[in-house]
């Protein structure tokens, strides 16, 4: 019981709170590509925490299980890329929001970190277009709509991320196009 800091041969440490000679409640673990400061429970991640990654992903949020599971945000330094919603088993899994350095932002059900269902996802593109409606495998795949910068709208039916079937396209003019891509 109590405080305490273990070193391990491998460089590894964990300094914090110890009870029967295991890992809980607050502290920190720290690896050769790794660092967790947060909760432990019977030797293992779990409560909230942060840890990050030499590759440059930093995860502020819930543990369960020593997985990320619950809410939480995960942004990259190198590729700028970041994650904030739910987590199951170390993937976004649930409601959250996928955002990308060229602006690009998704917004949807995620499942083993892909966008998918039959809920609503917003997509919102860089460059001003938003599509909105189902995906699968994160590929905008069954009714949906486009609406694109210039305010051209189409309405219907996508697969694998390209307008497919019988839909329309309304140009900003006015212009009304009914067909099948």
């Amino acid at each position: 019981h109590g405080r305490g800091v273990m070193r391990y041969k491998d460089g590894t440490m964990y300094e914090g709170e110890w009870d029967n000679g295991i890992y809980s409640g607050h502290g920190k673990y720290t690896t050769k590509t790794a660092e967790y400061v947060g909760m432990w429970s019977r030797g293992v991640k779990a409560g909230h925490g942060k840890q990050m990654t030499s590759d440059g992903r930093l995860y502020d949020g819930w543990f369960e299980a020593g997985k990320k599971s619950g809410a939480g945000t995960q942004k990259n330094s190198k590729t700028g890329t970041s994650y904030s919603g739910q987590w199951k088993n170390n993937l976004p899994f649930g409601k959250g929001i996928w955002r990308w350095t060229n602006g690009d932002w998704m917004e949807g059900t995620w499942n083993s970190n892909q966008a998918s269902g039959k809920g609503k996802t917003l997509r919102h593109f860089g460059n001003g277009a938003l599509y909105e409606g189902e995906t699968q495998d994160g590929k905008f795949t069954g009714r949906g709509k486009i609406t694109y910068k210039d305010g051209g709208v189409y309405r219907g039916p996508c697969f694998n991320g390209m307008r497919h079937g019988a839909g329309s396209y309304k140009s900003s003019d006015g212009m009304l196009y009914e067909g099948t891509w």
